[in-house]
């Protein structure tokens, strides 16, 4: 997290009590979160889930404002054929396996990056974990930094 000076803040967040932009004349910092997120997509079988988010969160992902371990849980089916050379956690060599998943998407600070990865790695049951990464981009200024939305920033075209 970076200090900014109001003067120098392109969002000029209203104070949620009185509405108003901070004072340029204040002496104080208004704080901005200009951390790079990323997004981890994970499919676990569905019993290892509890393990792997307390993994992850012990990692520093799923934390959004003050809340922790936050994720899109969605169950399914993951297929897969382990091939020779292979030492499957379930199935056969050579056998197609189908087996109840769910896709874990979290958020994380890219400098976690690793971190995040080597911890989902350690806790996730399989031998090769089916995984993808890809950036968030910045909400902008319609929301504060603990997640909330402004109360002044409503979609053009809708009413209060």
């Amino acid at each position: 997290m970076e200090q900014v000076p109001d003067y120098l803040n392109p969002f000029r967040v209203p104070n949620r009590a009185t509405g108003r932009p901070p004072s340029s004349s204040s002496s104080s910092c208004h704080t901005i979160d200009m951390t790079e997120m990323d997004c981890l997509v994970v499919y676990v079988p569905t019993d290892s889930v509890p393990a792997v988010m307390e993994a992850l969160d012990a990692a520093g992902a799923g934390r959004i404002g003050n809340y922790s371990q936050c994720a899109f849980l969605s169950p399914g089916i993951g297929q897969f054929k382990p091939n020779d050379g292979a030492a499957p956690v379930i199935g056969d060599v050579g056998t197609v396996e189908q087996v109840a998943e769910t896709r874990i998407e979290t958020r994380y600070p890219r400098s976690r990056r690793d971190a995040v990865l080597a911890a989902m790695a350690r806790a996730h049951p399989y031998e090769v974990p089916a995984f993808m990464t890809f950036p968030i981009d910045a909400p902008g200024s319609v929301f504060e930094d603990d997640g909330r939305p402004l109360p002044d920033r409503q979609p053009s075209g809708q009413d209060n």
